[in-house]
């Protein structure tokens, strides 16, 4: 894969939900050293299975993006998967939270709504299965705690909830078969595989906006920079590209400042010229 080709990481709560993605992408498990089993192709996908309740979500969340963040600059597009419940949408609906709530704690969060015009619904994040349904929204048990934990990784346009509505009033949750689920899942992978596969673009199209010029790998070996001079280091390189300026970063390689303090200076001194 293309280090700054697109990526999606996929974190789902059950086996059964998760089993029609792994077959359908053709996930592989990894040998990474973590305690989770990460599932993955060679074309950016991953998938982790968190386990039940918002908690296990925001941990598999942290762990994988914690993981990765050791093997890979590129950043990856983030989507909590999974069937919930809801009050008026149809069975087999796709939707994609434009809202998630806390049951517990009652915090709100909104999503960037950047993937199209598909519907959306509010979701509601509980800590048992709701078979009552009072609200006009989709009941789940992980997104509140997914998207906490990714909303410290990625940036939040990169974030996404996309629940498929297994049950209803007249189909509660307790009477689901859950032998039925990976066939009800395997049944809409059409919709669900497109919304993937759409992130994946989004994450592609910020990886290339933020594609680090290659004269950055010179400038950083050529000085002896702290970790936070590092970072201003790449902000001011992609500064350089994104006004399409690249190819003056030569300049500072051979003009050899004399520390990584006046490289730093002398960029800024020079963007400002351009800007």
């Amino acid at each position: 894969m293309n280090e700054l080709s697109g990526r999606v990481n996929i974190v789902v709560a059950h086996r059964l939900e998760a089993q029609p993605l792994i077959d359908y992408f053709e996930l592989r498990p990894d040998d990474s050293p973590v305690s989770l089993t990460i599932y993955k192709n060679d074309t950016g996908i991953s998938l982790v299975i968190c386990g039940m309740g918002a908690q296990a979500a925001g941990l598999a969340t942290a762990e994988l993006g914690e993981y990765q963040s050791r093997e890979t600059e590129s950043v990856a597009g983030w989507l909590n998967f999974g069937i919930a419940g809801h009050k008026t949408a149809a069975i087999g609906s796709g939707l994609v939270a434009n809202r998630i709530t806390d049951q517990q704690s009652g915090r709100t969060v909104y999503p960037s709504m950047l993937l199209g015009t598909r519907a959306s619904s509010p979701v509601l994040t509980v800590g048992e299965p709701e078979v009552n349904y009072p609200e006009d929204l989709a009941y789940e048990m992980e997104a509140f705690g997914f998207w906490s934990a990714a909303s410290m990784i990625a940036g939040l346009d990169l974030i996404q909830v996309y629940k498929l509505i297994s049950d209803n009033p007249a189909n509660p949750a307790n009477e689901i078969d859950l032998g039925t689920i990976s066939e009800f899942v395997s049944s809409h992978m059409g919709q669900v595989s497109q919304f993937i596969v759409e992130l994946q673009a989004l994450s592609a199209e910020h990886n290339d906006a933020h594609q680090l010029p290659t004269e950055y790998g010179h400038l950083s070996d050529s000085f002896h920079l702290s970790v936070t001079q590092h970072l201003q280091l790449k902000r001011l390189c992609q500064r350089f590209r994104a006004l399409d300026m690249e190819d003056l970063l030569a300049e500072f390689s051979n003009s050899m400042p004399s520390s990584g303090r006046h490289l730093l200076d002398a960029m800024e001194s020079r963007l400002e010229t351009l800007c």
